[in-house]
């Protein structure tokens, strides 16, 4: 397979007092990154196709052999959706809602790989681990498939059908301060818990436990210490061996000479072929507490004998410190370096390339989908803080990430990073950057959009920050764009029962891109149309890009009337009832009804002489001279037909025993004053406390009436309310 290598990096500002960082550090630890947290007990289900007539209809036929095909990646960005398998690249992949028909993508793209060839397809990195018979367990869905064997005690990596076997029948061995030494033996796997992401040892030596976590080619090693242990006096140092076991043809060689001293080597490790290709790599062994002091977080001495590898941790100078505050932990990392998805591919801290008072920028393209309103962009990342050569916690990696309308988080002194003082990993799934980023983007036919990740910052206590403390690896940052193409509501039966008067159907397009062209059934073009016969009525809604959808009405009686207004006023001591029809067919009768709060139970209060058949627009009115005056009640309006078929349309509210639709602001009013008399129609007038009525300028603004008080004296007013020259209501005002 070929290689293909870039040369990342990502820079990290040096602040220059850890003061002036703390504040930083504690408004970004606000932006949800979590510590990286494994699953060590649990096994998530495999994955069994999901295929329906939806994606077989969106899924063109060469790709529907796919292996793949109708099975959803395990971090994928959504949970109800499809992957349009045929639309896979290296680093992006797309996505749709199920019973979208296609409308509701989500288009996804990573600064790495997310697929692989495989027999002439791409398929998806899956580094999750799988049993495979009692107690082995592997990871295949990578170019260097992972190995757990518990009965032998090792993992391991796999190439070329060959084992590369890591964490191999660990021993520990005690140095004491006289100079003997004490074997405790190898690890002990007997109490353990496997899971998706690893395995965790629980007691591999007396208060020692192991954890081992697979990632996308990388296996990390954890020894854990949760609290003091008292048989460590008297102990200068503890050594950890790994038995390494390697294919015949490749050697461990220190990657920089320059960390050898005579106590042991600190630096990484490369395991190369015959041809001195670089085929994995073993990270610097650092030790940390959870003090929050940077002097408890160190790197540690490697040893090396033939193919032992062992890893010195200082007892007397480090562990047994009183400063330390356990869980203590102490931390290498394996990782490929023959793949696409190397963790030697990584953005990295150099300061020769970034410049330390400059920033690394590095650009993620995404594709829109085509034709779309966006309505959501999401990333992901995951970041490493360790503590060699330098001592850097994961809440002083930080990170924003701009797009086309702004960058997130928007503050000048937050950051995305983990609120953690502590090294470790660091990461965040699904978080939302829409409305800093992306929420200027008006809705095209397409476009490419790009997202950059800048300015990582470190501060750290010790020199050599120059080097890198922090990395993100490569296939943990990526981008996620979620938008819709022109959509329109579900079919509707409209169903009156019994049937009367014409109905308005309407086009309800969105998303998509505006505007919208209409075709009917009917032949009309109009947004809506009026109709007054039983049947099936769509139309094709057309974007501005020429995207489609079709929106259906099912009618299934004729209407006889078609409802123009419909209302209630309260004037004076009645209320009036009035409505209008634009066209009538076979109208008979009107029913006014009417329902207060009790007893609950609508009643017939009059009827109205309909028009029978008409096409011009007629009025209609009735007076309710006795309605219920101590609070609430409906009207509603029933049309019966000759045949004695009957409808009801929507009920109307009315509150005439109190004043409490009647408000006024501001109080006190100054230039302005704004009354709004909510459901009556008459006549507002102005007094002054002599009695002298005021002629006030107004205007109506909606259902509000503006008076200009500008150039009223100050004092108190009184507002009458009138209806029919009767009035109904007085209020007492204050002008300013």
């Amino acid at each position: 397979m070929k290689k293909n290598y870039h040369p990342f990096t990502l820079c990290i500002y040096l602040l220059f007092t850890l003061h002036s960082f703390s504040s930083i550090s504690q408004a970004a630890g606000e932006q949800k990154m979590q510590p990286k947290v494994y699953n060590y007990t649990t096994f998530t289900s495999k994955a069994s196709p999901s295929i329906t007539d939806e994606l077989i209809k969106l899924t063109p036929k060469a790709f529907q052999s796919h292996p793949e095909f109708g099975i959803l990646p395990y971090d994928a960005p959504c949970e109800n959706c499809f992957e349009l398998i045929h639309e896979r690249k290296d680093s992006s992949r797309m996505f749709v809602e199920k019973g979208s028909n296609g409308t509701h993508f989500y288009s996804q793209s990573i600064y790495g790989i997310f697929h692989y060839n495989e027999n002439g397809y791409k398929i998806s990195y899956d580094p999750r681990l799988r049993p495979v018979s009692t107690n082995l367990y592997r990871s295949d869905r990578q170019e260097t498939p992972a190995v757990l064997n518990v009965n032998d005690r090792y993992s391991a990596f796999e190439k070329n059908g060959e084992l590369f076997k890591f964490n191999n029948r660990i021993d520990l061995v005690l140095v004491k301060n006289n100079g003997t030494t004490e074997n405790l033996g190898e690890a002990n796997w007997s109490d353990h818990t496997i899971g998706d992401e690893g395995i965790y040892i629980t007691n591999a030596w007396p208060g020692i436990d192991i954890s081992i976590s697979y990632q996308l080619d990388r296996i990390k090693l954890n020894y854990v210490i949760p609290q003091q242990l008292n048989y460590l006096q008297g102990v200068k140092n503890l050594v950890f061996t790994d038995h390494l076991q390697l294919p015949n043809g490749y050697a461990l060689t220190q990657q920089n000479t320059s960390d050898l001293t005579a106590e042991g080597y600190q630096g990484k490790y490369s395991i190369n072929n015959a041809y001195n290709e670089e085929i994995f790599t073993i990270g610097n062994a650092f030790g940390f507490d959870q003090s929050a002091i940077k002097e408890n977080h160190v790197s540690f001495n490697y040893l090396y004998n033939g193919n032992d590898l062992s890893i010195v941790v200082p007892v007397s100078s480090w562990l047994a410190l009183p400063s330390m505050v356990y869980p203590v932990v102490v931390d290498p990392l394996v990782s490929s370096s023959a793949t696409y998805t190397s963790g030697a591919k990584s953005f990295l801290y150099n300061g020769a390339w970034c410049g330390l008072s400059g920033s690394c920028n590095y650009n993620l393209n995404v594709s829109r989908p085509l034709n779309s309103t966006i309505t959501d962009v999401r990333f992901n990342a995951q970041y490493i803080s360790s503590t060699s050569p330098c001592s850097c916690w994961r809440n002083e990696a930080a990170f924003k990430i701009s797009g086309p309308c702004g960058v997130s988080p928007a503050a000048a002194t937050t950051f995305w990073n983990c609120n953690s003082t502590s090294a470790g990993t660091c990461g965040a799934s699904g978080i939302s950057i829409f409305s800093e980023t992306s929420a200027c983007l008006t809705p095209v036919c397409s476009a490419l959009l790009t997202y950059q990740i800048q300015n990582s910052y470190c501060y750290c206590s010790t020199s050599g920050c120059v080097a890198s403390c922090q990395s993100m690896p490569n296939n943990t940052w990526s981008i996620t764009v979620e938008g819709h193409t022109v959509e329109t509501p579900a079919p509707a039966s409209l169903n009156p029962n019994p049937c009367s008067g014409n109905v308005t159907l309407t086009a309800a397009p969105s998303y998509g891109v505006p505007g919208y062209t209409y075709v009917w059934t009917t032949g009309e073009s109009t947004p809506s149309i009026s109709v007054s016969s039983a049947g099936t009525y769509s139309v094709v809604v057309t974007d501005a890009c020429g995207g489609t959808a079709n929106q259906q009405f099912t009618i299934a009686c004729p209407l006889s009337i078609n409802l123009k207004d419909f209302g209630i006023l309260k004037v004076g001591e009645r209320v009036l009832v009035k409505w209008e029809t634009l066209d009538e067919v076979n109208n008979d009768y009107f029913t006014i009804e009417r329902m207060t709060e009790l007893p609950d139970k609508w009643e017939e209060i009059g009827t109205v002489k309909g028009s029978g058949n008409s096409t011009e627009t007629i009025a209609y009115t009735f007076y309710d001279n006795a309605p219920y005056k101590r609070g609430t009640s409906y009207y509603r309006l029933k049309q019966t037909d000759f045949d004695g078929q009957f409808f009801y349309f929507e009920p109307k509210m009315m509150n005439f025993g109190t004043d409490t639709d009647i408000l006024i602001f501001p109080q006190p009013a100054t230039h302005e004053m704004v009354i709004e008399w909510n459901g009556y129609d008459g006549e507002i007038q102005l007094y002054s406390v002599l009695g002298e009525k005021m002629e006030v300028p107004y205007h109506k603004k909606g259902s509000s009436y503006v008076f200009n008080t500008s150039q009223l004296s100050s004092g108190m007013y009184s507002v009458l309310f009138l209806v029919n020259g009767e009035m109904i209501a007085t209020q007492k005002i204050t002008i300013k």
